[in-house]
């Protein structure tokens, strides 16, 4: 294993009984500076909670074609069938070998993934296990879930353990990181040591691998961000990153040359423990007397829900600038995310669901797109009809009543009316929030005066911090 922070094991001293001294095997690999990237891929940040990549519905023994029954009166035994017993498909990273300096220390991983088995049911394998250089220890472990007993696909759900110095490893911290379907993916953790620096561990299939890694976005005032990155190296397809102290909750790993790989995410910390209570972000406006927007507790929790995983939730305001219906009579809600030094992001909610249902009625987010700091207010916003009745884009406008011209590449530009709540539908084909090309918005006022003008990315539904060169 390669360390990307230039630190080597510290030296073998008085551990916990799970912990045994190992070699450390440990080369520091050179870095190099990355070429700019822009990454486009469809994500719903609902922050924060991590997709695990799992393959087709397993099929049962029970499905095969079965020969014709040549006994016209069958015994009560020939009639008894078993419950079939599926055949598992090992997914590929069980197959990996263990990697870090403690890959070798039988007493910590098998702690380790009796720790993990707590939480996951199903085969599981160490991929990295590392002293961090503060003394803590961490390690990554694919875990190939099942579900009563049954394999359920050919990924791994990748889980990440923490042990805090002098403590043990049955009071580690686990946090579900990910997943890993194919042998060209990547499966990490990144988490605060007790230095206060965050480190990031980053494992592949056990090959040469070349990568970049990124703790941090510098966002400008007009709304775009640079990406800082580093370039790491490792003979075995395994590094541990020392990202230092200011870094954002969210890491990203890019591989240089491993195949087809979407960048890596990693949530600081882990992915947020569902099974304890969160604290919703207040939103300002929903007590107004002209607020038409959806359930106020419920909004609350969206906008929690949409930011926490990209942004700290302790360090960010927000607050609405639009609320009314859209074309499918959703009550919907445009709010402002502001953090406290100044980056400003939007962020669509709208009502989804029947009340008649015993579901009922839930709020769900269109993404989190960044804005300029200083027309936050005043940006328009293009609403995905989600299968409404008219199927078309709703534009919206929180400046009120006026005009929009919208300008999309290939087609001559179309002048809509906003109505009294600066709403407008669009055109039938127009303005696909989904589509590959952006979408030049002029809002004017009533008068004709020019309210703001804006590119309207597709972007604006994808995940948009993992931009910057």
């Amino acid at each position: 294993m390669t360390s990307g922070g230039g630190w080597r094991p510290p030296p073998a001293g008085p551990a916990p009984s799970d912990e045994l001294s190992s070699g450390d095997g440990e080369r520091e690999g050179p870095r190099r500076l990355a070429n700019p990237w822009v990454v486009r891929g469809i994500g719903l940040l609902a922050l924060a909670v991590v997709v695990v990549l799992v393959g087709p519905g397993l099929v049962s023994s029970s499905e095969r074609p079965r020969p014709p029954d040549r006994n016209p009166r069958p015994t009560t035994s020939q009639r008894v069938t078993s419950t079939p017993t599926p055949t598992p498909r090992p997914a590929a990273a069980l197959a990996w070998k263990a990697r870090g300096d403690l890959a070798d220390d039988r007493a910590f991983t098998s702690a380790v993934l009796e720790r993990v088995g707590r939480d996951r049911v199903g085969a599981s394998k160490v991929l990295l296990a590392a002293t961090l250089p503060e003394g803590s220890r961490a390690a990554v472990v694919a875990v190939q879930p099942q579900e009563l007993g049954i394999d359920v696909g050919p990924g791994v759900e990748v889980m990440g353990v923490y042990v805090a110095p002098g403590s043990s490893v049955d009071r580690a911290t686990v946090a579900l990181t990910g997943g890993i379907s194919g042998a060209d993916e990547l499966g990490g953790w990144a988490g605060h040591g007790t230095d206060g620096h965050v480190y990031a561990l980053v494992v592949g299939r056990p090959a040469p691998f070349s990568l970049r890694v990124s703790g941090r976005l510098d966002w400008h005032p007009d709304g775009t961000a640079t990406r800082r990155w580093r370039g790491v190296d490792s003979r075995d397809g395994a590094v541990v990153v020392d990202l230092g102290t200011r870094v954002d909750p969210l890491v990203v790993a890019r591989p240089e040359a491993l195949g087809p790989t979407f960048p890596l995410q990693l949530q600081v910390d882990g992915c947020c423990d569902l099974t304890q209570p969160t604290e919703p972000i207040q939103v300002e406006g929903v007590d107004a007397g002209s607020y038409r927007g959806p359930a106020p507790e419920d909004l609350s929790q969206a906008v929690f829900d949409v930011t926490r995983g990209v942004l700290d939730t302790d360090a960010v305001s927000a607050h609405v600038v639009w609320s009314g219906r859209l074309s499918n009579a959703e009550r919907a809600t445009l709010v402002v995310v502001r953090r406290r030094d100044g980056p400003t992001f939007q962020t669509l909610l709208a009502e989804n669901g029947d009340p008649s249902t015993s579901e009922g009625v839930s709020t769900w987010a269109q993404g989190l797109r960044p804005v300029p700091w200083a027309d936050a207010d005043r940006m328009p916003w293009l609403a995905d009809p989600g299968g409404g009745p008219t199927g078309r884009v709703s534009l919206i406008s929180p400046s009120g009543r006026g005009t929009a011209v919208v300008a999309e590449a290939g087609r001559d530009p179309v002048t809509v009316r906003l109505d009294a709540t600066g709403v407008a539908l669009l055109p039938a084909g127009l303005g696909n929030p989904y589509g590959g090309s952006p979408i030049v918005v002029t809002v004017r006022s009533p008068s004709g005066r020019v309210v703001v003008q804006t590119a309207l990315s597709p972007q604006q539904l994808e995940d948009p911090f993992l931009t910057g060169p």
